[in-house]
């Protein structure tokens, strides 16, 4: 669905239709939120753990192709990754 939205909205940012509108940054905030759910998605199948018409369904058809004993450990990895990139870019100890 936000895949969609950054779709129709990057062709009317693109087209005559924007200059009428002040939604700039409609299209990168729906792409980020897109490719945040396909993460998501991506990280639950590859864990084993995502059912795909829950609740109507519980046939689970993601393979488990990381260990459960990982899951922590990926997460403290992209979190600190997250933190460097926040630091490097955007200069978050001006804050504190």
């Amino acid at each position: 669905v936000f895949f969609f939205l950054f779709i129709v909205y990057h062709f009317i940012r693109r087209s005559r239709i924007s200059k009428n509108l002040n939604h700039s940054h409609a299209p990168l905030i729906f792409l980020v939120i897109s490719i945040g759910i396909m993460f998501h998605l991506v990280l639950d199948c590859s864990f084993g753990g995502y059912s795909f018409f829950w609740p109507f369904s519980d046939a689970n058809y993601c393979l488990a192709l990381i260990p459960h004993e990982l899951a922590v450990p990926l997460d403290a990895i992209m979190l600190v990754i997250w933190l460097v990139h926040e630091e490097v870019k955007h200069k978050i100890k001006a804050y504190f």
